[in-house]
Order: C-alpha cells, then sequence, then structure tokens
C-alpha cells in the first residue's frame, strides 16, 4: 500500500522527468540545427579562403607581368630604332 506522500512525490518525479525530457529535446533539436548551420558556415569559409587564394596567386601575376614590362621600359625602350 502506498500513502498520499509517496504517490505525490512520485507524481513530482514524473512531472520533472517529463519536463527534463522536454528540455534535452529542446536543447538536441537546437545543437542539430546550431550543427547545420555550422557546417554550412564552414563550407563557406573554405569557399572564401580558395577565393582568396585565387586572388593572391592573380595580383603575384599581375606584378609579376608588371615588373616585366617595367624592366622592358628601362632596358632601352623600342628595339625597331636602334640599328
Amino acid at each position: 500500500m502506498t500513502t498520499p506522500r509517496t504517490r505525490r512525490t512520485r507524481r513530482q518525479a514524473a512531472a520533472e522527468k517529463a519536463d527534463i525530457d522536454t528540455l534535452n529535446q529542446q536543447r538536441k533539436l537546437e545543437q542539430e540545427a546550431s550543427g547545420t548551420q555550422l557546417r554550412a558556415l564552414e563550407a563557406e569559409w573554405y569557399e572564401l579562403v580558395a577565393k582568396n587564394k585565387a586572388i593572391q596567386a592573380a595580383i603575384a601575376a599581375t606584378e609579376h607581368q608588371v615588373a616585366g614590362l617595367q624592366g622592358d621600359q628601362k632596358g632601352g625602350g623600342d628595339d625597331t630604332m636602334q640599328e
């Protein structure tokens, strides 16, 4: 035979367990949503890093080309005039 106090304690424990289960479910859903967002941000980061590397390579190539052109200008100018 259970006493009213025991039944009340069991009801309270069951209610607290239900609250905890609900909270844990909410946390799980939030973590899954955050994980999805984090993966999307990570993919975007990798794309931007790749773009930055491509831009840096293009800048380096352009700087090399400009340096070559400047060297040609310092080297004597127009070769067709020299004979």
